[in-house]
């Protein structure tokens, strides 16, 4: 199938090219589905976490990825979806429920875009509602590297957090609880502090 041996193939790669250290292994459960809510420093993100976890996951990754037919192949292939970042894409939304209702999970970068700095950008609502609607809790990842050559690439895999509202969350709820969520992410960075 093309999603093993996309899988194999950056498994082999990112072997040479970086040496890899997965922490928390034992947070991560295959047969939960979860909102996966990692940090977000480097395009390469999605391709290593999804490596180097023992099951495969979905990912929504912005739209101009899928722009030509040999990158919509690929990224499909390596369980992405389109999602329209210029508004509210409530078809990039739909699919995520549709995944984690069928049992699967789907990582989303809170942030909704690369962050080069130390702290949390305000999240988007998104992270929050999807995983509050499908009824699944969030999986806090840190993706810590400089990605340099042959430099260490550190993935911290944290316990999940199910959210929990009193009454019916708004949009600022869901950002708030995403919030508090990546600071603790953020603060188990350390290698990437010493990017140039």
């Amino acid at each position: 199938m093309l999603k093993v041996f996309i899988k194999f193939i950056f498994n082999v790669l990112y072997r040479v090219i970086y040496r890899v250290e997965v922490v928390g292994r034992e947070n991560w459960d295959p047969a939960q589905p979860k909102v996966v809510c990692p940090n977000h420093i480097d395009y390469k993100d999605p391709l290593v976490f999804g490596t180097f976890i023992p099951d495969y996951i979905r990912f929504m990754a912005k739209k101009e990825l899928f722009s030509n037919r040999l990158f919509d192949w690929f990224f499909r292939g390596c369980g992405g979806f389109p999602v329209d970042r210029t508004g509210n894409d409530i078809g990039a939304v739909k699919a995520a429920l549709r995944f984690l209702k069928g049992g699967e999970s789907v990582l989303i970068f809170a942030e909704g875009t690369r962050n080069p700095g130390l702290t949390p950008l305000p999240p988007k609502a998104g992270v929050g509602m999807i995983a509050h609607k499908a009824g699944v809790p969030i999986q806090p990842v840190t993706i810590d590297s400089t990605y340099k050559f042959f430099s260490k690439v550190r993935i911290i895999i944290h316990p999940l957090v199910t959210l929990q509202f009193e009454g019916k969350p708004t949009g600022p709820d869901y950002e708030n609880a995403v919030f508090e969520i990546l600071k603790n992410v953020y603060a188990h960075i350390e290698l990437y502090k010493g990017r140039a």
